[in-house]
């Protein structure tokens, strides 16, 4: 539902969300000096999501075209999992007629993509060294919502049946532990994040398998008869 007012009890919770979103944020947008310009002197336009303390505002309208869409999120992956979201962004794009919504997101944030694909957006293109992130030049991942998408969204969802050998899905993910703060609502797994040379990735434990390869089990009288049956090796009379 569209923000009209802002009260300070509001403010306050969005000084809250801002703060724990900062370590998401390219360099240039994380002071708070930010979020109350684009509060108060933006023209950006601010929704909640209904029934949970998680919000999108959108900058860059194009009436009749597209917007860049952010969020602020404190209810972590309740919110990005609710209805409400697709109700939300329908809203949106009602209102100003949009065609599609666009975020941008540095690349390394893992989380960021992970709820963009949870809510429907689609992976578009990457924008090499485009953003600062962390004090150094970083790629920038663009994702796309269009209007069609998001009507799907809103539709009652099917269950889908896992076709068989559908492995490639179980390769790109991994454990979590329960009790994980990053850990998805249901499932308990967590996808990979994106990688990318020069990425510095924290080892929290190395393992070493001493095997061998063994060689292949000895025929017997019987199997060696079976195998030659399966070749055609021989007649009876003679195997």
């Amino acid at each position: 539902m569209k923000i009209t007012d802002l009260t300070d009890e509001l403010v306050l919770q969005l000084e809250a969300a801002w703060a724990a979103a900062v370590p998401s944020m390219v360099d240039g947008c994380r002071s708070t000096d930010h979020l109350a310009w684009l509060l108060l002197q933006s023209d950006s336009q601010w929704y909640q999501i209904e029934g949970h303390r998680a919000w999108l505002y959108i900058t860059d309208v194009q009436p009749g075209m597209g917007a860049t869409v952010h969020a602020l999120n404190l209810d972590g992956w309740d919110a990005v999992g609710s209805p409400k979201v697709a109700e939300t962004l329908a809203e949106i794009m009602d209102e100003h007629r949009l065609v599609r919504l666009t975020a941008i997101v540095p690349a390394p944030v893992g989380k960021l993509h992970r709820a963009l694909k949870m809510i429907g957006f689609e992976k578009e293109g990457r924008m090499r060294k485009s953003v600062v992130f962390n004090g150094r030049p970083t790629d920038a991942v663009i994702y796309g919502h269009l209007r069609k998408e998001v009507e799907l969204e809103k539709a009652p969802r099917r269950r889908r049946r896992k076709r068989k050998g559908a492995s490639w899905e179980a390769k790109t993910q991994i454990e979590v532990a329960a009790s994980s703060e990053e850990s998805t609502p249901s499932d308990k797994v967590l996808e990979l994040p994106e990688l990318h040379k020069g990425d510095v990735l924290q080892v929290d434990k190395i393992t070493l398998d001493g095997k061998e390869t063994k060689p292949p089990k000895r025929y017997t009288p019987a199997s060696i008869i079976r195998r030659m049956e399966k070749s055609n090796v021989g007649t009876k009379a003679t195997r």
